[in-house]
């Protein structure tokens, strides 16, 4: 039987990425980053005593020094060990290659600029009226800008589709909630979760919301090339062992990694959609977007079992949590009505 070709064929010695050179090239990376937090927080706190949070503070300088180190630690991780460590990346497409790489790095940098201004909003609660003095607020930066760059590096060099999938939805998940804790309009629930990307919830919610929609879809279409590569490994299992054909159950289980493909790549233009079209911008295109990624994902479970079970489940909760067809409804009281549509009460009495 002839051989059938891999959709990303192999490089005949491609150089091991130990896990001990990963560690390495973290620490080190932490320790460059760190002495870069410590210089830039000298400068900018010189003379002054900063709190943890809010305006020139230890969380805001961090955030931006934590961010920018994270982002370049994880670039570096993907062109000189990811893609050593997985040889089928280089063989992709260029431009492929720099949409996966974009969706990692920015994953990265939004994770590590929302856990560090989180961190240091909670222990400000905790230590109210605290202020450091400069050496102190400096070390503070340099720590978490060290430890910023080296987990976004290690976490960057193993990436592979189970974990990208868990680092996925961690991040869409607390985007979404913190949106949701930001929401000046409290009613927001009574509609539907797009309510958060719009200008009535608030400025915070609305980049919040928005922003978190546009980096997950980037990050879905990177997780899109790990899964496709495992989804064509395991379809040359099938394909060997012309065997298995003799059972149906078999014959309807076998992965179509083409398909799963353009029905991710379906679902992630969708969900990039939604954030760039708020719902109050235009409620006919956003909700062609929502229905986009809603009918791709229903899609995907019917392809042979190339997804698992529980997608489905996730499908149907996302289709009707965020399905903007639907007008949406305030519980205020029989005269309330729509923020999005508001047409004047009818003026026929009930039928009896």
């Amino acid at each position: 039987m002839d051989p059938v070709p891999l959709h990303f064929p192999e490089p005949s010695n491609p150089r091991r990425v130990t896990e001990l050179e990963i560690e390495r090239n973290a620490l080190w990376s932490g320790l460059f980053c760190a002495l870069f937090g410590l210089a830039t927080a000298l400068i900018i706190f010189a003379g002054e005593r900063p709190a943890l949070f809010g305006g020139l503070s230890v969380g805001s300088v961090a955030s931006v020094t934590g961010g920018v180190s994270a982002g370049l630690s994880s670039a570096y991780a993907f062109r000189s060990l990811l893609r050593q460590r997985e040889p089928w990346l280089r063989r992709i497409p260029a431009w492929r290659q720099s949409v996966a790489a974009i969706g990692l790095v920015l994953v990265h940098v939004a994770s590590t600029v929302m856990m560090i201004l989180v961190a240091t909003h909670l222990f400000q609660q905790a230590f109210i009226g605290l202020h450091l003095d400069v050496l102190a607020g400096s070390l503070a930066v340099s720590g978490i800008t060290g430890l910023s760059a080296y987990l976004a590096l290690v976490a960057t060099a193993r990436t592979s589709a189970e974990n990208l999938s868990v680092v996925l939805g961690i991040y869409m998940a607390a985007g979404v909630l913190i949106s949701m804790l930001l929401a000046e309009d409290q009613g927001w629930w009574q509609g539907m979760f797009s309510r958060l990307g719009t200008a009535q919830s608030g400025m915070g919610s609305f980049w919040t919301f928005n922003t978190t929609m546009i980096i997950s879809g980037l990050v879905l279409i990177s997780f899109t090339e790990f899964l496709t590569r495992d989804l064509v490994v395991l379809s040359q299992t099938y394909r060997c062992r012309p065997n298995l054909e003799r059972y149906p159950v078999i014959r309807r289980l076998r992965p179509r990694p083409r398909v799963v493909r353009w029905c991710l790549i379906a679902v992630s233009a969708g969900i990039i959609g939604v954030g760039s079209v708020p719902m109050n911008l235009s409620l006919d295109v956003h909700s062609a977007f929502v229905q986009l990624a809603s009918v791709a994902m229903i899609i995907l479970p019917t392809d042979g079992g190339s997804i698992p079970s529980w997608w489905v489940g996730f499908a149907s909760a996302h289709a009707a949590m965020i399905r903007d067809r639907q007008e949406p409804r305030s519980t205020h009281g029989p005269g309330a009505r729509s923020i999005l549509r508001d047409p004047a009460p009818s003026a026929e009495k009930p039928s009896r």
